[in-house]
């Protein structure tokens, strides 16, 4: 136990961010003064913060408010504050160990800190100490260590190409990697006895973005790992509770529903169990082979009907309100694995709101949008390349297509498709860009053939 209070944090931003308090009303002589004390010490350390502070009747409430909290407005850090006094009975040490898990699990869930100064207490002398004095002042310990942790993330978000290096695989679709990307294209689409441009589209693609797929992969496998951190303990213990409670589930009458959708679930939750296991045992390999899109695509299709099977639960047990009471612990578990399974699939789904991966969802989608316009792009060109070639067989003496070098020839279509027929791309953009291109990818003599040909249409 801690003998004095914690150093104020060294290096602090004054960057403007919301706290919210969430303190218990009862033994407001003590509760109350641990509230004033958080909000000074607050103010203190970073006038710019602004601290929003909610009251419950008692700590075992606290819980709930967090969660609410969380779900409405997401501040940087939630302190939640209150007292438990020891009485002659165990219930004071039940009520903190179940706000102590409950708070731990939501800060986990939502990937938000929750600073836990709940304090249990062997009586009002220690109470005093904690709440009122100032040696070991828990409302000034609440707002150092909510500070310091949003200092630590701002931090890991400043420098989170450098810690979290999957982030490297977002790409800004700037317009020359558009454009060299079409240029590509239409040289492969253009090669002699090559094949046709719509039957090519997959494979050049698989070839192009092979760098960036691998390492979107490699996060997205990783993510789910992380998901699943602890999954395997619940799943087994839902397996006992089910165990335990089937024998009197088959006796029953009107419970058969009941039994079939357990059944089912169990049967969804071991399928996806398999499939982590997968991807686990390829990680562990260290091969510099992929992780396959379909190793992935099979795990996260498993974690949707599976949350769709817990949905069925949900409503088949609802229909049996006399059992509510004896399967509490099963739903209880079902309920944490639920919100795993929401984490889980917010990995891939572009209209998640759960924000822990969004740089993963941002990722796929800048690469399938990248693909898109490229191939509108090319498709524009390909469906004007007969007045594209008419454009420069106007300026090039005894003009052929086959006359010209292939990667020119892609450069120069693309260009005068520009010149021709994009008005909203200024001229001389147009024609730098192209001969930028020209020298990374063409002969020592493509940029000043191309600066010429562009020069005279």
């Amino acid at each position: 136990m801690s003998k004095a209070l914690p150093p104020k944090p060294r290096s602090l931003s004054q960057k403007k961010s919301a706290i919210t308090i969430v303190a218990a009303q009862y033994n407001a002589e003590f509760t109350d003064a641990l509230v004033e004390n958080t909000q000074q010490e607050l103010s203190e350390l970073n006038p710019n913060i602004e601290i929003n502070t909610i009251r419950v009747p008692g700590a075992f409430e606290i819980p709930v408010l967090v969660e609410s909290v969380m779900q409405q407005h997401k501040p940087a850090c939630i302190i939640a504050l209150g007292l438990i006094i020891r009485g002659q009975t165990a219930h004071g040490d039940m009520v903190a160990e179940s706000v102590t898990q409950s708070l731990q699990q939501i800060a986990v869930y939502h990937v938000t800190p929750v600073i836990h100064e709940v304090i249990l207490c062997d009586d009002t002398k220690q109470a005093y100490a904690r709440c009122i004095g100032s040696k070991l002042n828990r409302g000034k310990e609440a707002a150092r260590a909510a500070v310091a942790i949003m200092e630590s993330i701002n931090q890991v978000q400043r420098s989170s190409t450098r810690i979290f290096p999957h982030k490297a695989v977002m790409i800004m679709l700037k317009r020359r990697n558009i454009r060299e990307a079409a240029i590509q294209f239409l040289y492969l689409a253009d090669l002699e006895d090559g094949p046709e441009a719509a039957d090519m589209e997959d494979a050049f693609w698989q070839m192009i973005q092979e760098s960036s797929l691998k390492k979107l992969n490699l996060a997205k496998a990783k993510a789910i790992l992380h998901v699943a951190q602890g999954r395997d303990g619940r799943v087994i213990k839902l397996n006992e509770l089910t165990s335990t409670i089937q024998p009197e589930l088959a006796t029953a009458s009107g419970t058969k529903d009941l039994i079939e959708a357990l059944k089912k679930l169990a049967a969804q939750e071991d399928k996806l169990s398999s499939h982590i296991d997968a991807l686990r045992s390829f990680l562990q390999n260290k091969s510099d082979n992929p992780v396959p899109d379909q190793m992935i695509q099979d795990a996260m299709d498993v974690n949707h009907s599976l949350i769709q099977a817990r949905s069925s639960w949900d409503e088949t047990s609802s229909d049996h309100p006399d059992w509510a009471v004896k399967l509490e612990a099963i739903n209880a578990t079902i309920a944490h694995l639920t919100r795993s399974s929401q984490r889980f699939a917010s990995i891939d789904d572009p209209e998640s709101t759960i924000v822990d991966f969004a740089h993963l969802r941002t990722s796929s989608s800048e690469l399938s949008t990248f693909r898109r316009e490229t191939q509108e792009l090319v498709a524009h060109i390909l469906q004007h390349k007969e007045e594209i070639d008419a454009s420069l067989a106007s300026v090039i003496e005894n003009y052929a297509p086959q006359r010209v070098d292939p990667v020119d020839r892609a450069i120069l279509r693309l260009a005068t498709y520009e010149l021709r027929m994009a008005d909203d791309i200024p001229r001389a953009v147009t024609i730098n860009e192209a001969i930028e291109i020209a020298k990374k990818f063409g002969t020592n003599e493509s940029a000043r053939f191309i600066n010429g040909v562009l020069d005279a249409l």
